[in-house]
């Protein structure tokens, strides 16, 4: 194929599927991250779930993420009453702030 017609990419970042990719290496999308940390207490269990869908964008980047997340898992559970607790605001919080 000449030259003239191969395709070239020289951006110097690229957004793909909720993260950058630069010379730098990976980042999160400055837009999922506000929506973490805009994102109102859960209410039920979708709304659990939904949120754990928006942090898995970025658990990469979250040390302990499965530990964190652990009492939000919980109420997710199949037959399991939706109490929020102590516990589970903290972790949300810490997803927020992370």
């Amino acid at each position: 194929m000449p030259e003239s017609r191969q395709i070239q990419n020289r951006a110097p970042e690229v957004v793909y599927f909720g993260h950058i990719f630069s010379a730098q290496g990976i980042s999160p999308e400055p837009a999922k991250i506000n929506d973490i940390k805009t994102t109102e207490v859960p209410i039920d269990t979708s709304a659990v779930r939904s949120f754990l869908w928006l942090t898995q964008y970025v658990s990469r980047f979250i040390p302990n993420y499965a530990s964190i997340t652990a009492p939000l898992r919980e109420l997710t559970k199949k037959d399991f009453k939706f109490e929020w607790s102590d516990e589970c605001n903290q972790a949300f919080e810490q997803l927020k702030r992370t």
